[in-house]
Parts: C-alpha cells; sequence; structure tokens
C-alpha cells in the first residue's frame, strides 16, 4: 500500500472517532444536567400612563410627501435620521403627508 493512502485512512478514522466524540460529550452534558425549571409567579403588568404616547402606526421621511403603513418595505427603506412618526393618518396629513399607494 502506498503511505499517503495510509496517512489518509488515518486522518479519516481520527476524523470520525473525534466526531463520536464531540457528539458523545454533548449527549452526556445534556443528559447529566439535572437544572431546576425557571418559575415566575408575580408579573408586574405595565399600565399606559396619560403622559405616554401611543404606539405610532406611520412612517414618513422628512425630506419626502409621502406616509407609509409601519411595516411598508417602502417605508422600512427611510434612513432611520430621516424617519418622522405618526399615530394617526389625521396627524400625518395635517403636517402636510398624503398616503402612498406603494401600500395598500
Amino acid at each position: 500500500m502506498n503511505i499517503s493512502y495510509r496517512l489518509n485512512k488515518i486522518k479519516v478514522i481520527v476524523i470520525i472517532l473525534a466526531a463520536l466524540l464531540v457528539f458523545g460529550l454533548a449527549r452526556w452534558t445534556k443528559l447529566s444536567n439535572n437544572k431546576i425549571p425557571l418559575r415566575i409567579d408575580n408579573i408586574p403588568t405595565i399600565q399606559q400612563s396619560a403622559d405616554t404616547k401611543p404606539a405610532p402606526n406611520f412612517v414618513a421621511s422628512k425630506n419626502g410627501g409621502k406616509y407609509y403603513p409601519l411595516g411598508c418595505k417602502a417605508g422600512d427603506r427611510i434612513k432611520l435620521e430621516n424617519r418622522i412618526f405618526f399615530t394617526t393618518e389625521v396627524e400625518a396629513e395635517t403636517a402636510g403627508y398624503t398616503l402612498t399607494v406603494a401600500c395598500p
């Protein structure tokens, strides 16, 4: 047999044994961990105060004339530093923006 063939055969055997060893160690550590699940009993509720604004539903660019519903791909392309947010369509239209036809 050729010596390079033997070396390649040994390399393959070593790689397979290493993979089996890593797999076995991972299984062993998974089975040996006796963790107690985390339990949360009292979750505080967040109440909206009169000071906080409702979540925005529309976005527009400072440099443009159209406003977009949140989640619209065309509105997502507006640079973060140029974005203006509006809660209602009336608020956006009062500011001089018109609804885009790109997003229904």
